[in-house]
């Protein structure tokens, strides 16, 4: 569950990012800034949340191809 939810935070922030992004560079006021900084922060936080999930993923597929195929044919 908590993956699910890792997963849909890190892909709607990212894309939250990307039009933040897209949006303060192509406006030329003062609200560029935090536009720019804002996509920055949510594109940063989107990569880290997707990078997260994926190594858990990752580690628990290598603990239950190793570990869990060896205890099962141990007893």
């Amino acid at each position: 569950m908590l993956d699910n939810f890792r997963l849909i935070f890190g892909f709607f922030s990212l894309l939250t990012g990307v039009v933040l992004l897209y949006q303060g560079g192509s406006n030329e006021d003062i609200s560029q800034t935090s536009a720019v900084v804002g996509g920055a922060v949510f594109v940063s936080l989107g990569f880290i949340c997707l990078w997260l999930a994926a190594k858990d993923w990752l580690e628990l597929r290598k603990y239950f191809k190793n570990k869990g195929g060896k205890e099962q044919r141990h007893t």
